[in-house]
């Protein structure tokens, strides 16, 4: 009886320990976030005109992945309205980047971009883009995204 009781501790320690290395490996366990990638890093390691300066020279997608990723630092940094300041040519970059990603989070964070373009008036009219925001919103299926998502939506409807 003696050796299954220290067995007992053994074999749960190892199982302790496979859940524990399976967790981190497989899914972080939602610990903590993933790394910020080398050249959200670089972007953020710089001085603040050096960022304004370099989001504005960058291509649109390049500029809405740093946007994103400043978005997820503390204090979160907000440069939507500057991606906004492209105008019209960025709305088709900026639908394709919400198309093409299941992150509801990165979803709502780029319809945040159409905000601003709304209150720069670079929606009115344009009724085919709204549409195509209000079929994603509409997928959405977290629900604490989606109402904030929904609350943008309705700025936007309100500017068209």
């Amino acid at each position: 009886m003696f050796s299954e009781t220290t067995k007992w501790p053994t074999n749960l320690m190892s199982l302790q320990l496979v859940v524990i290395i399976g967790c981190s490996v497989l899914s972080n366990c939602g610990s903590l976030p993933p790394r910020p990638s080398t050249q959200c890093r670089e972007f953020y390691d710089i001085n603040i005109n050096q960022r304004d300066a370099k989001i504005r020279s960058s291509s649109a997608e390049i500029a809405v992945d740093l946007y994103i990723c400043g978005m997820h630092q503390e204090p979160p940094t907000d440069f939507a309205g500057i991606i906004a300041e492209r105008g019209t040519e960025v709305i088709p970059i900026l639908l394709e980047d919400m198309n093409t990603t299941n992150d509801e989070g990165r979803q709502d964070l780029v319809l945040h971009i159409f905000e601003r373009l709304a209150e720069k008036g670079e929606l009115r009219g344009n009724h085919k883009a709204v549409e195509e925001l209000r079929q994603i919103v509409g997928r959405m299926k977290i629900e604490q995204i989606k109402l904030v998502s929904q609350k943008r939506l309705v700025t936007i409807e309100g500017k068209v």
